[in-house]
């Protein structure tokens, strides 16, 4: 990302990882590193014109992580969630708030033969009155 990006902001909560991205990320002068929680962090920072989120957050607890990314989106900017796997059969929380999400338009994509990623784009909530 940091290559074809001008400016890119990654976030690690924890401290031992993030010493080590610091390291990885020495003289990316267009990469800024933060510690902490993303839910935090980011949201002054707000809006993004790409959001990836590499976490089980919203995996493992939709209702708590989803609307703090999609909070972080411009209308018509995307949301990409990865390590999900393939073709889960029904009953997935994260897959069933992303679609039901009002602000939200989803397509899942096989990344390998054993993952896939959720890009969603940031739509406004179709108006219910005239």
């Amino acid at each position: 990302m940091a290559a074809t990006a001008s400016s890119v902001v990654t976030v690690e909560l924890d401290a031992e990882r993030a010493h080590l991205a610091r390291g990885r990320l020495a003289g990316l002068g267009n990469v800024e590193l933060l510690e902490g929680d993303w839910r935090a962090l980011l949201p002054p920072r707000a809006p993004f014109e790409l959001v990836f989120l590499d976490g089980g957050g919203v995996k493992q607890k939709p209702d708590e992580h989803l609307p703090h990314a999609v909070a972080l989106l411009a209308p018509g900017v995307v949301l990409v969630l990865d390590d999900f796997t393939p073709d889960r059969e029904v009953g997935d929380p994260a897959r069933a708030a992303i679609a039901a999400h009002p602000n939200l338009v989803a397509v899942e994509i096989l990344t390998t033969a054993t993952s896939a990623a959720i890009l969603a784009a940031r739509v406004e909530a179709a108006s219910s009155g005239m």
